[in-house]
């Protein structure tokens, strides 16, 4: 894969965040973290290599989902835990008044997300990928997917196709406006 321009920043991150604004897309990430206990960023990533057009082996898949584990365990899943928790009253504690604390909390959960990120970007540039002819680019970030899904050994059900389907129709569309907007400005 291309080495990212350090002066755009993280092309990952500015397509995780337009895409993510999308309810369904959002819904569906979270159906797949929260029921099969997959990792948002990773699947993010993996639909962004394949539509940047890097079909991804197994061997780079594994090293990345290994690079994601230790981080996301670590960082990511605690404040989203203590994030989660505090939607509740706590004790004498209510809901409103620790609501201040639990954007904060917001805040750090997604500046670890973008260090996982950053990280998964350092970590993908590195690998070895076999390009993808372009009309072929949203087949191949469903393989990618398809490949996350059968190292963590999970079966792919009909809630998972459709879960997939939904987001690799948003994100290529998220994708390609992302391309067309970097398009006019290098046109202007």
């Amino acid at each position: 894969m291309q080495n990212k321009d350090e002066k755009q920043g993280n092309p990952l991150w500015e397509f995780s965040l337009k895409a993510y604004s999308k309810d369904k897309l959002a819904q569906n990430c979270l159906l797949l973290q929260d029921d099969y206990h997959l990792d948002v960023n990773l699947i993010l990533l993996f639909v962004w290599t394949g539509l940047s057009g890097a079909k991804l082996t197994d061997e780079s898949t594994e090293t990345l989902i290994r690079h994601a584990k230790a981080w996301r365990e670590t960082a990511v899943e605690p404040l989203r835990n203590i994030r989660r928790g505090l939607k509740s009253d706590v004790g004498a504690v209510t809901k409103t008044m620790s609501n201040h604390l639990r954007e904060d909390v917001k805040a750090l959960e997604l500046a670890a997300e973008k260090i996982q990120q950053d990280m998964l970007m350092d970590v993908v540039v590195k690998l070895p990928a076999v390009n993808a002819r372009e009309g072929d680019r949203k087949s191949v970030a469903r393989r990618n997917l398809l490949t996350y899904i059968q190292q963590q050994n999970i079966r792919v059900d009909a809630r998972i196709k459709e879960s997939f389907e939904d987001i690799l129709s948003i994100s290529e569309q998220t994708f390609l406006s992302l391309q067309l907007g970097e398009n006019e400005n290098e046109e202007a």
